[in-house]
Order: structure tokens, then C-alpha cells, then sequence
């Protein structure tokens, strides 16, 4: 029996894998990425297995079910995979115009919503279970709201999202300073530094930038960390590659930056992301042991 369930799990997954890599074909504001994808396919349905296996892993390991789930996986997804690499926007305009960026979000939202339920469909999560009914009782719904009106809880928790931005904002500062730049470096040091030279500059209105980002970052991801079943320790590293492989599976598509610059980024982009999600699982569900 159990090897019969670890086969109908492996068909659903391929299953989703070529739903998502047909979603990524499908060109809904004429953005051009059918023509991407027929010139990177297997790119393409990498990224669709990678996203698809990790995403799979948080529904079946997450406490909620139904609509609530879908929406929950939806913002996960939506938000590492093109709400934050649309945001680049707002300072990089010399490199994403505001059309294309419109045509990216509205693209995204609209495959990140369709695969969303149609994942959960799929992973039978439509319905709570028999053995899970009992998990949320009256009680612990009333809990839960005193919990979130509570003003000393409000604070704590606006103190923590400040804090989860100004740790990614550090993140980017250390990562883009010495991993992707020595990786470069070391890569091709000429061509590197003439990168670094014409885009390698951290500037102030870059870092608030990067410090917000991190603030929406934190609070469009804490619906889908909040249902993790497990400890801190499992929160912490399925939180760690939710981010990374949903962010940097991006960079899997050749795209005109030179090989060795994308191949640096993806490093330095998988690696932040992992430690900035194991950092945020720790900021807000980290408990001392009381003595």
C-alpha cells in the first residue's frame, strides 16, 4: 500500500510539473514568453520540477486546506516568483520598463493563481481530514483572534517584520560583496569588473529599496509559514527552500547577462535567500525555554 501511495504522489507531481510548464508557455498579455520558452525548454521544465516539488512539500505539510490554502500558496508563490522581481522596477527602469513590468506582474498573478489551486486539487487538500478535524477547535479559535487584536502582540509583531527587512537588507549587502562578487571574479575577473564598475554600486536608495522589499517579503510569506506542521527546526529549512528554489530557479533562464555573471547570481541569490528564511522562522517562532 505505501508503495502505491509513493507512485499516485510521483504521478501527481509530474503531473503538476507539466501544468506549470505549460502555464509558463502560455502568453496571457503578449509578453513574449512562449518564444522564451521554446528556446530554453528544458530550463524551463527544471524550474517547473523544482517549484512544483517544493511547493507540493508545503501543501502536504501545511495545517489548512481548501480555498484558505490555495490563497496562502498563491501569495507564497506570486510574491518570490514575480511581485518581488517586479518591484525592481521602481529603481531599475533602465532595465525594466514599467509596460513590461505590468505585463510580468499581471502574467504571474495569473499563473501563480490557476497552479495554486490546481495544486491543491491534485494533492487531495480540497478537505480537511478525519484525524485533522479536532486541530482547531472552538476554543483556539478564540485564542487565535485575542492573540491578534492584543496591542502588545501587534507591536511585537511589527517590531519583528522591521527587523526580518533590515536582516535581509544585511543579507544583500554581504552576499553581493563577497560571494557573488568573488565567484565572478574568479569566473572572469576582466569582465567582471567592468560589471561591477557600470552596476556593482550599492547605493542608499538601493539599500531602502532592498529593506522594503524585505518587509513585503516577510509579511506576503508569513500566511504560508504559519501553517507549516513540524518544529522550528523543519519550519526554519522548508521556509529556507521555499525561498531559494522559488527565487532562484528564475535564474535558471539564459537571459542577456553573460554566463558566469547569471551563474553568480544564482549562488549568491539561492544562499541569502535559504539563510533569510531559516532567519525569519527563527524572528518570529523562536520561544526561550522557560527556567
Amino acid at each position: 500500500m505505501k508503495e502505491e501511495s509513493k507512485i499516485g504522489l510521483s504521478n501527481k507531481i509530474f503531473m503538476l510539473t507539466l501544468f506549470l510548464f505549460i502555464l509558463f508557455a502560455v502568453d496571457y498579455t503578449g509578453f513574449s514568453l512562449n518564444i522564451q520558452i521554446m528556446n530554453y525548454p528544458g530550463m524551463f521544465m527544471i524550474m517547473a520540477f523544482l517549484d512544483t516539488l517544493i511547493l507540493s512539500y508545503v501543501i502536504l505539510n501545511s495545517k489548512e486546506y481548501g480555498f484558505g490554502l490555495i490563497l496562502r500558496i498563491f501569495l507564497v508563490f506570486y510574491t518570490l516568483k514575480t511581485l518581488l522581481v517586479g518591484m525592481e522596477a521602481l529603481y531599475l527602469t533602465h532595465i525594466l520598463s514599467w509596460t513590461v513590468t505590468q505585463k510580468l506582474l499581471i502574467n504571474g498573478a495569473i499563473t501563480a493563481f490557476i497552479y495554486s489551486g490546481a495544486a491543491v486539487v491534485v494533492l487531495s487538500k480540497t478537505e480537511k481530514s478525519d484525524n485533522s478535524k479536532a486541530e482547531k477547535s472552538k476554543d483556539d479559535i478564540k485564542k487565535s483572534l485575542k492573540d491578534f487584536i492584543n496591542f502588545t502582540g501587534i507591536v511585537t509583531t511589527f517590531g519583528k517584520i522591521i527587523l526580518a527587512g533590515g536582516v535581509w537588507t544585511l543579507l544583500y549587502i554581504i552576499f553581493g560583496a563577497f560571494l557573488f562578487k568573488d565567484i565572478a571574479l574568479l569566473i572572469n575577473a576582466t569582465t567582471t569588473l567592468q560589471y561591477l564598475n557600470e552596476f556593482g554600486q550599492i547605493l542608499p536608495l538601493s539599500l531602502i529599496f532592498q529593506f522594503l522589499r524585505g518587509i513585503v517579503w516577510v509579511i506576503l510569506s508569513l500566511p504560508i509559514i504559519y501553517t507549516i506542521k513540524g518544529g522550528l527546526a523543519k519550519r526554519a529549512a522548508i521556509t529556507g527552500l521555499v525561498f531559494s528554489i522559488l527565487m532562484a530557479t528564475t535564474l535558471l533562464i539564459p537571459t542577456q547577462l553573460p554566463f558566469f555573471i547569471q551563474t553568480a547570481y544564482f549562488i549568491e541569490l539561492f544562499f541569502a535567500d535559504f539563510l533569510f528564511g531559516v532567519i525569519v522562522v527563527i524572528i518570529f517562532f523562536f520561544k526561550r525555554k522557560k527556567s
